[in-house]
């Protein structure tokens, strides 16, 4: 180790220089010796008043190599000759030693020397307990998306739990070792590791004699720190079982992925104000494979969802104009949700996310005990994505345009274009008014000029139709959903009884007699 490396890195030590700094020039002027945990053994630990004068000490004025804690006389500790350990004594809830790493010298505003200790772990284990349950219930920053060393060094700051923790390492090299796991008998190895996990939990859970340390989120951290060092050492066995048993359908779905390749969301009808790019969310689920245990690929899946909405959130905000509240702003919901989901999976092309979510469905069990619903409603959306995306037909999308191959049907087009018409609207701030109707004008793409003809046949085709009618009546004036201003065609009851000139069929053709008889009069009688 690199003691100037560990001097530039330790949190203890960073916190003396800037937010305990009169403390720390105090301990200085008057020589005393200061204590710095290492680092590893602060991860997740806050640094308070009470920890940093626990470790700096101020010698006996009785006996030689013994010194007194900053915070209270009664805390004693003792160092002897050979310098190797430092005993704490009086005032500790336990009598232990503590390894001494190394010797730092320092020296003062006078150039007059102070030491320095770079120890293994703090000299209060309740100090690093308590700080890590009060670090918890406040800013959450130790979480079960922590890997497996985390979860192991956390485990080891707790002294009560080593005699536990040490007879898990046992059944797990046991399990190792001898256990054969075979890949029709997973649920059968996913019960014998459930029920090493909550074992070995309840045990650690029974052993710590502080009651303030056993409330229900204590019991909460060290059950999902439990459960993430059992799956976390084991994965390296269990895991290419897994995979092994859902290898036919991660072909397969790995291949689907492939031939989709270009597929967005405006093929599967997102509306166009929640299509943007959503690379974040991609990169997000591409790493899923290198996840070790179940609750770390289920929070990426969160991520991921979390990431799609963030960045079609930002999208619609910029591309608003300005004054826009945001209230009256597009929604996400879940219908545009999961085909944008869909396409995510595609972009990413994880090779085993069958064998993923095999994986968290039945070996997750308590471990992310405060997002358990967010969870869970992300594994359904990402199952749903999956299953639409392994059953569904994508045969008539062309993926080298942004339409369809096949000719939509007459009520699919009246119906997008009301759509398109209405959402045009809303980016533009209009009220509806005959004056943004005309001035609508879609892009120009394939699929838009083809739209365009069929608008002026239906108009051409209005026109003619009430010109045939014996008595004329005026009617009001209306915007068309398909852009310019047309007369309403509201027909006399005995007019639509009476069948039109079979001529007049052959004129118009197939299509577009269908939208006379149908489509095309019921809407004539909206105003």
């Amino acid at each position: 180790m690199s003691e100037i490396d560990e001097l530039d890195i330790n949190p203890f030590f960073i916190a003396l220089q800037s937010k305990y700094l009169s403390c720390y020039e105090k301990a200085q002027e008057e020589r005393n010796l200061i204590c710095l945990p290492q680092s590893e053994c602060l991860h997740g630990v806050r640094i308070t008043d009470k920890f940093v004068e626990t470790h700096i000490l101020k010698p006996s004025p009785f006996f030689q190599g013994q010194y007194r804690t900053l915070r209270s006389d009664k805390q004693i500790v003792t160092i002897e000759d050979d310098g190797d350990y430092i005993y704490c004594q009086e005032g500790f809830p336990t009598k232990t030693k503590i390894k001494i790493i190394c010797e730092e010298l320092g020296y003062n505003k006078e150039y007059k020397p102070y030491k320095m200790l770079i120890i293994a772990r703090p000299l209060d284990h309740n100090v690093l307990r308590q700080s890590k349950i009060e670090t918890t219930s406040s800013s959450g920053e130790f979480n079960v998306k922590c890997s497996l060393k985390e979860c192991r060094d956390y485990l080891k700051s707790i002294p009560e739990v080593s005699k536990q923790m040490k007879e898990l390492d046992e059944q797990i090299q046991k399990f190792m070792k001898s256990y054969i796991i075979l890949k029709d008998y997973l649920l059968e190895a996913a019960h014998r590791l459930e029920t090493m996990a909550t074992t070995t939990s309840d045990k650690c859970i029974k052993s710590v004699k502080d009651r303030k340390l056993t409330d229900q989120k204590f019991k909460d951290i060290v059950t999902a720190a439990v459960e993430i060092c059992v799956l976390g050492s084991v994965h390296q066995k269990l895991y290419p079982i897994v995979c092994s048993k859902c290898t036919d359908e991660d072909r397969r779905m790995l291949t689907k992925c492939r031939n989709l390749s270009g597929l967005t969301p405006e093929h599967l009808g997102v509306p166009k104000h929640f299509c943007c790019p959503v690379t974040s969310a991609v990169v997000e689920l591409a790493h899923l494979d290198g996840l070790v245990t179940p609750v770390e690929k289920m929070y990426c899946l969160k991520t991921t969802i979390d990431n799609i909405t963030e960045d079609i959130n930002k999208n619609i905000k910029a591309s608003q104009p300005l004054g826009v509240q945001e209230e009256d702003m597009p929604c996400l919901t879940s219908d545009e949700l999961l085909p944008i989901l869909v396409t995510v999976i595609i972009q990413a092309k994880c090779n085993h996310i069958h064998s993923d979510l095999f994986y968290m469905d039945n070996f997750y069990w308590s471990a992310a005990y405060r997002d358990k619903d967010t969870l869970s409603y992300c594994m359904v959306t990402f199952k749903a994505a999956v299953q639409y995306l392994m059953t569904t037909s994508f045969d008539d999308i062309d993926l080298k345009t942004h339409g369809v191959k096949n000719e939509m049907s007459a009520k699919e087009l009246v119906e997008t274009k009301r759509l398109s018409f209405n959402q045009e609207e809303e980016q533009n701030g209009s009220n509806n008014d005959t004056k943004a109707s005309v001035n609508y004008a879609p892009s120009k793409s394939r699929y838009d000029r083809q739209m365009d003809n069929i608008s002026r046949m239906l108009e051409e085709s209005t026109k003619q139709m009430g010109s045939k009618k014996d008595k004329p009546v005026k009617q009001p004036v209306v915007a068309s959903i398909f852009g310019g201003q047309v007369t309403s065609v509201s027909p006399q009851p005995d007019v639509m009884s009476q069948p039109a000139p079979q001529n007049k069929k052959e004129d118009l053709g197939d299509f577009l007699s269908s939208l006379q008889d149908d489509m095309f009069l019921s809407f004539g009688k909206q105003t």
